[in-house]
Parts: structure tokens; C-alpha cells; sequence
């Protein structure tokens, strides 16, 4: 029994490369904006963003299985093309309604979910899926459904196919650029959204218009035994597991490949974008390199030849990253935006590149390959290109579950490299040895022996230890890279090679960080910390008689390693009876959790990561100010080193949206590393309270002074401000996170332009002051510590005269148990250098 060749005439090449590359532009904005979507609502941790793309991944592999049914039983290819184009296009609109659907209906189990993080895991699949299926489905089977519309001939897939194929891939990279570099910036994610649906939707509509003009199509396909040509050609079982491990290499590769580039780079948006349209220009570039030799090489032969070079290269990529990079030395460029991007994506492209341009002939090398192998027209081509896309998304799942799960923790970021170079030389051995297999297995195996000792991936370093510091833990997971260190200056943790989270040196301010909000509240028995770190600004509550303390922290590593390491900084609080530990994203436990709290402390998140924006916009505001007790308050801490002026005013304007206005605080008096906190309280704050919180710390042991003493607090204040209608229109929303690309943007790797530090942060705190009404006390106190400020902000400008007067100014507001008579302040130990007696 055989197909009928049914289904009318087909279209013109020109056009069909046309609707393939507008299709390549609109599939990949819309896909990157799913992933934006999902990691927003489903959170960042690891084990959400694996959960996540196991759901896209599977719908593209249901959507391939679909194309194979489309391509062999439509009427018409390229009217069902047209129709399934228009079908990913309403799919794409529906999605975020969809998404907000299912993960409320998630939220009702989070409590419960919560202590089975598989289970959570598996749930926020489900969602993922739920949300992304119908249009995935229609996606995945666009390349099938117009391969049987524009194909034909035994030949077609090996050339035209590939060429296609490349287009599409090139016009995914363009996609992939525009809605990182522009289109989320300047429209937002709904205005993005509608542009990638629109460009799903512009090539259905020329689809469905051409076939209905185009002669009547023949009846749909019959079979009968009277004209039976034999089974229908399928590609062999060996093409479709190749094709499943080109999906594994390929999607391991690319993870690693973020992983590897992310140690080096500020990891912003921009970053990871980078990256992607790197991969993606790659897959084209070696399909058309591929198209170029079509008439002069061999399929199977291109095949082995793109395995076998792809493996070699996966093994010396570790050495030759570590080489190129100095060390694992942080990516920086000394010239204004966009010089980074342009000079990091050049480093992607030599590194990475190395690996993913022969990795990106393996697959097209299968499309030319099934050609051999008896397929007639455009249908039982499409249907082959189906299921050669089926079995590689199958092994894209099989990646996403084994690279960060398994690989990764078993053998680190670099043997994971060479795990996967290894399974690309064993799939080289079927096209290049034919029946001499086992001859040329023992040459794969001395060539594998050879690259390893050669280039020595497991003896790379996987991080770069500073001068004069002992590596004392190191653990690497998909979730990042923790490290311990000692020094001179004692421990410190240390996140993705250069992000430091704490240490020995910096305890009192981290402490700081969270005794001062705790000191706003009268009788805080409830806390939620927001970021552990080291522990140590949790450890705070345990001086103030608290009832529960909730640590969320998204890297387990951390609290893995603070609780082993840290315990003397921390004071044992992770194993104090009283502490739960959390591991999840913040966004999504202050979200989903029914729970109240009468403090909530959000930690110094790095503000241009990928990600991070979310965790200072309205909404998650507005989430932590639902959490709170009716006298809560929630305490925001911000790294003004990682910060430019506008950056502050935007995080500011969304906390005073959500909270009516806030309360500014500064965590310290440096002049070159200062932090601040925006604290938002539901009922109006009482100077007295404070005042009380210091008797009750002191009888606990404390000894920072700024806090033991009733005004010390009032020296750390800085101002408040009142919302007013125009911070709609400048606060961050997360449907126009405008904050990550304009931090990203400031940020050129291991320098910051023009952080708000020093002169302008302290400018700035001096003109927010204000005066307290029938207590010249405060009143003093706050401009004592105004004047600290410029002391230090003067001294680090190397204004020294200026720094003195400043400096004596603030002896005389402030009392003498705080300045005059006191030991230098380790959060400010500079200023003591501008006293003049």
C-alpha cells in the first residue's frame, strides 16, 4: 500500500524561503519572550527554568508529530501550513492568559507543593505546558507542513531542505536579536508579543491566500492496493537516533555553553541574548555551509565527518575558554554601550562558535541523509523531516534533564564538555564505519584518548582564585557556581566565579542589614528574609525575640555552604529551632505564599542580572506589601555601587507605588561602596520605636553602635518621599522592565559608568532631609549623619580639607558616645583619617 501523490501543485521556492524566514523571526520572539513569561511566573530556580523548557521542548516534539500527519493527509500542505501559522499566532496572544490561568490555580497548592520540591518541580511543568502547548504544537509542525508543500524529487531535502532550513535557523538569530536588544525594551513584553504574533500570523495569511488561488486540490490521498508502490520510505532507525543525539548535543552543548560564557560576563540579559543568537547564526552558518557542498560530498560522510569534529572540539573547549579568557578573568571593555555587547558577542562567537558551527551540520547532514533512502515527493519528505524532528526534540529533552542534573554535578562545567564530546565521536562512528564499525570504534577511542590527555578538560580551573586567597569549597550545579575562600580578611562566599555574597570582613553591615528594619517594628515575631547569603543579616533576629524566621534563597549551594561555614558569622542560625530554610525563587514565595510576616527584608540584588529586574518592580512590591502584618514592615536593600542615579529613582519610584511613598535609610557611610534601604511600612512609623528596639538590642549583646544607641537609627536616616500620580509612569512594571536593560547597559562587565556613589549619593541624601517637629534631637542626629556622609564622600574624592570640616560638622550634631569619643567605624573607617586633631 502506498500514498497517493495528492495535494497540489507546489509553491515557488522564493516563496516558501520568504514564509520559512518569517516564521524563524516570530517563533523565536515568541519563544524567548514564553521563557521571560515563565520565569516570571513560575520563578528563576533552577529546578523551575529546567521544568519550564522540558514543557516547551515537549510541545515542539508533539508539534513535529503533528507536522508528520499534516504532511502526509492534507489536502493542501501549504493551506494547513497557513492555517497552523495562524493557530501559533492566536496560540502566542493566549499564552500569558493561559499562564496566568494556571499558575494561579498552582498558587492554591504552593504551601503544600512546597516540601516536595519534585513535586513543585513537576507542577510548574505542567503549567508551563498548559500555557505553551496548543501554541507549541502549532509551531513545531510549520517545518514539516511547508517541507511538503515546496519539496520535491528524492533530492530536495539534501539541498533545497538544508537551505530552508538555514533560513529559518538565521532568521531565529534575528528574531532572538531583536527581541533582546530592542523590541522588549522599547515595547515592553506585550507589545513584543504582538510583534512576534504578528510575524507568525503575516505568513499563515500569504499561505492561505496563495492556496486558495492556486488550482482546485486534488482529493486527499487514498490508498488503494491497485496502485500500492510498496511501504512508505521512513528514514532508518540509525538516522532518527542520530537526530536524538544531535538534540542532546545540541541543547547540552548550549547550556553549558550560557554556563561557561556566564563566568566571565555580567550575566545580564544582554549576555544570555548574546548568546543565543550566536547559537542560532551558528546553526545557519552551518547549514549553508552544508547547502554549499551538497553537490560535491556525501551526506553520510558530511555527517560523520560534522560528529567527529563536533567531539573534538567539545573536548578542547574547556582549555581553549580558560586560554582565550585569561583565566576566567570578568569580561570588561573601557569603551561606552554598546562596545560590550558587540565585544562579548565576538567572544561568544570564537569560543562557543568553535563547537556549534560543526555541531550545526549534524542535523542537516540528516535531512540531506534521508533523501538516500527513497523518499518520493513533498509529502514523504515533510513526513521524514517530521520525525527526524521528533527524535531530535526528544533528545533536547533528554539534555535538558541530564546536562544540569546529572552531568553537571557528577563532573563539573568542563567534564561535562567532554561527556558530550564523547557521545558526538561514539555517534560518528555508524556514518563513518558503515560495517567496519568495530575497527573504527578502537580509532575513536585512541582519538578520545589523545584529546583528553592532550587538552586536559578535567584539569581546567572552573573558577579564578584571587591573589593571596584558599579555595576552601567549590560546588557547581545548574543553579551556579559556590565558592569559599580564605584570606587575610578571613571567609567569603562567592557566587559564579566573581559575585561576591559576604564574608568575614563585611559582618557588621551585613548584621546591619538586618537589625534595621527589625528595629522599626515594635514586636517583630514573624520574619522573612529575602536572600540568605552567608546568614549573617539574618542572624540579627535572633537578638530581637522573634517567634519564626523564613530564609528564601534560589542557589542551594548557598545555604548549603553558609550553614557549614558561616556558622560563626551567621550565630548558628540556620540550625536555630526557629529558622525554616526556603529554597526557592523570592518572587514567587512572596506570590504564591499565604503566609503574613511583621518584617520582610529583601537582600542586595544584583540589579543588571538577567532576571533580578523582576525583584524591583511594582508587582513584587506589591506582592511583599500584601505579606505584611497591618504595622509590617518591609525593608528593600539596595547596592548603590551597582546602581547609576536614574537606575536608583526608577527602583524607587516602583517601591513608592507599592507602598504609598517610603522611608530612606543608608546601611552605612562609605564614600565608594555605600548600600541603602527603601522601607515601606502599612502604618506611619513612630520615633519612639526605634528607641525601644535599641534598649532591647543592647540587653541582647549588640554592639554597633549606630544601632545600641536611641539615636544612632536617626543618623542612618535619610529621608521619605510620597508617591505621586507621575511614578506610574517611571516606576518598573514587569510587563516594561525597563530597569534590566538600562542597568545592563551602565554596567560594561567588571565596571560600572557613573554609579551613584560618593559626592552624588551623598548630594542627593542631604537635599532628601528633612527635619522632625518638636524633637531638634532627631532633627540633629539625621544631619550628624548627612554630614558623615559627605565627610567620607569628600575624603575618597581626595577633597581632605573639605572632608575635615564635613567631618567636624558632624561632631558637632551628633552625640560624642557616636563620633568624637568613639573607635573608628568599621562601615566607615575611612572618615576617621579626616580628623584634624
Amino acid at each position: 500500500m502506498s500514498l497517493a501523490r495528492a495535494g497540489g501543485p507546489r509553491i515557488p521556492l522564493a516563496l516558501a524561503a520568504l514564509l520559512f524566514a518569517l516564521v524563524g523571526i516570530g517563533a523565536l520572539i515568541v519563544q524567548t519572550l514564553w521563557l521571560r513569561e515563565l520565569r516570571s511566573a513560575l520563578g528563576g530556580a533552577s529546578a523551575a527554568i529546567s521544568a519550564t523548557l522540558v514543557a516547551l521542548i515537549i510541545g515542539q516534539a508533539g508539534g513535529a508529530r503533528l507536522g508528520e500527519r499534516v504532511a502526509l493527509r492534507a489536502a493542501s500542505p501549504l493551506r494547513a501550513f497557513g492555517l497552523l501559522a495562524l493557530a501559533a499566532a492566536l496560540g502566542a496572544l493566549a499564552t500569558p492568559h493561559l499562564l496566568r490561568g494556571a499558575t494561579a490555580l498552582l498558587d492554591t497548592r504552593y504551601d503544600a507543593l512546597l516540601a516536595q520540591p519534585v513535586l513543585l518541580a513537576l507542577a510548574r511543568g505542567a503549567a508551563a505546558l498548559l500555557a505553551t502547548l496548543p501554541a507549541a504544537l502549532a509551531i513545531g509542525a510549520l517545518a514539516p507542513a511547508l517541507f511538503a508543500a515546496c519539496l520535491g524529487g528524492a533530492r530536495a531535502l539534501a539541498s533545497t531542505g538544508v537551505a530552508l532550513y538555514a533560513l529559518n535557523a538565521l532568521g531565529g538569530a534575528f528574531g532572538a536579536a531583536l527581541v533582546t536588544f530592542s523590541l522588549v525594551e522599547r515595547l515592553g513584553l506585550r507589545g513584543s508579543l504582538a510583534v512576534g504574533a504578528a510575524l507568525l500570523f503575516a505568513p499563515g495569511a500569504i499561505a492561505v491566500v496563495v492556496a486558495r488561488s492556486a488550482a482546485a486540490a486534488p482529493p486527499p490521498a487514498v490508498l488503494l492496493a491497485e496502485d500500492s508502490e510498496g511501504p512508505l520510505p521512513q528514514p532508518p532507525l540509525w538516522l532518527l537516533q542520530l537526530a536524538a543525539l544531535s538534540g542532546f548535543g545540541t541543547f547540552s552543548a548550549q547550556s553549558l555553553f550560557a554556563l561557561a560564557l556566564g563566568r566571565v560576563s555580567n550575566q545580564s540579559a544582554y549576555a544570555f541574548g548574546a548568546v543565543l543568537v550566536v547559537t542560532l547564526a551558528c546553526v545557519g552558518l552551518g547549514a549553508l555551509f552544508l547547502y554549499s557542498l551538497s553537490r560535491r560530498a556525501r551526506p553520510q560522510l558530511a555527517l560523520g565527518v560534522a560528529l567527529a569534529l563536533t567531539g573534538s572540539a567539545l573536548f578542547v573547549f574547556p582549555a581553549y575558554f580558560v586560554g582565550v579568557t585569561g583565566g576566567l578573568a570578568v569580561f570588561s571593555v573601557d569603551a561606552p554601550w554598546p562596545a560590550y555587547l558587540r565585544s562579548f558577542a565576538a567572544l561568544a562567537f570564537a569560543t562557543a562558535g568553535s563547537v556549534l558551527l560543526p555541531a550545526a551540520c549534524v542535523f542537516p547532514s540528516l535531512l540531506a541523509a534521508s533523501s538516500e533512502f527513497g523518499s518520493r515527493d513533498g509529502r514523504s519528505l515533510g513526513a521524514a523531516s517530521a520525525r527526524l524532528l521528533a527524535w531530535n526534540a526528544g533528545g533536547a529533552l533528554l539534555g535538558a534533564l541530564l546536562a544540569p542534573l546529572v552531568l553537571l554535578p557528577a563532573f563539573g562545567l568542563w567534564g561535562a564538555f567532554a561527556c558530550v564530546g564523547v557521545v558526538y565521536l561514539l555517534g560518528a562512528l555508524r556514518p563513518l564505519a558503515g560495517a567496519a564499525a568495530p575497527r573504527f570504534a578502537a580509532y575513536a577511542a585512541i582519538l578520545g584518548a589523545l584529546l583528553f590527555a592532550v587538552a586536559r578538560p578535567h584539569a581546567q580551573p572552573a573558577l579564578r582564585i584571587p591573589e593571596g586567597e584558599r579555595l576552601l569549597q567549590l560546588e557547581e550545579s545548574a543553579a551556579g557556581l559556590v565558592a569559599v575562600f580564605e584570606g587575610a580578611d578571613g571567609l567569603k562566599l562567592q557566587l559564579d566565579n566573581h559575585y561576591f555574597l559576604g564574608g568575614a570582613r563585611d559582618r557588621v553591615r551585613q548584621e546591619r542589614q538586618g537589625h534595621l528594619p527589625l528595629l522599626l517594628h515594635p514586636s517583630p515575631k514573624r520574619v522573612l528574609f529575602l536572600g540568605s547569603a552567608t546568614g549573617s543579616s539574618a542572624s540579627a533576629a535572633r537578638a530581637h525575640g522573634v517567634d519564626a524566621i523564613t530564609l528564601v534563597e534560589i542557589v542551594p549551594g548557598v545555604a548549603r555552604t553558609a550553614r557549614e561555614f558561616f556558622r560563626e558569622e551567621n550565630h548558628g542560625v540556620y540550625d536555630d529551632p526557629r529558622t525554616r530554610v526556603v529554597i526557592d525563587d523570592a518572587r514567587s514565595f512572596l506570590r504564591a505564599s499565604p503566609e503574613k510576616f511583621d518584617v520582610i527584608v529583601g537582600d542586595l540584588f544584583v540589579p543588571w542580572q538577567s532576571g533580578s529586574g523582576g525583584l524591583f518592580s511594582v508587582e513584587h512590591f506589591a506582592n511583599a506589601r500584601a505579606r505584611l502584618e497591618y504595622d509590617g514592615v518591609f525593608c528593600q536593600w539596595l547596592p548603590l555601587y551597582q546602581l547609576t542615579e536614574p537606575e536608583f529613582r526608577s527602583i524607587a519610584s516602583s517601591f513608592a507605588v507599592a507602598f504609598h511613598g517610603y522611608w530612606l535609610y543608608r546601611g552605612d557611610f562609605f564614600g565608594e561602596h555605600p548600600i541603602a534601604a527603601l522601607c515601606g511600612q502599612l502604618a506611619f512609623p513612630d520615633p519612639n520605636i526605634f528607641a525601644r528596639g535599641s534598649e532591647r538590642v543592647r540587653a541582647a549583646g549588640v554592639s554597633d553602635r549606630w544601632l545600641v544607641h536611641p539615636l544612632g537609627g536617626f543618623a542612618l536616616y535619610v529621608g521619605s518621599e510620597a508617591s505621586t500620580v507621575e511614578d506610574w509612569e517611571r516606576a518598573e512594571l514587569d510587563a516594561h522592565p525597563r530597569l534590566e536593560f538600562l542597568a545592563a547597559k551602565s554596567h560594561q562587565g567588571g565596571r560600572l559608568v557613573n554609579p551613584f556613589v560618593g559626592l552624588p549619593w551623598a548630594s542627593f541624601a542631604s537635599k532628601a532631609r528633612g527635619t522632625f517637629v518638636d524633637r531638634p534631637d532627631l532633627t540633629a542626629a539625621q544631619h550628624g549623619g548627612a554630614e558623615l556622609q559627605y565627610a567620607s564622600a569628600l575624603y575618597v574624592a581626595g577633597r581632605t580639607l573639605a572632608a575635615s570640616a564635613a567631618f567636624a560638622e558632624a561632631e558637632r550634631l551628633l552625640p560624642p558616645e557616636l563620633v568624637r569619643d568613639a573607635p573608628p567605624d568599621p562601615t566607615a573607617s575611612e572618615l576617621w583619617h579626616t580628623r584634624t586633631d
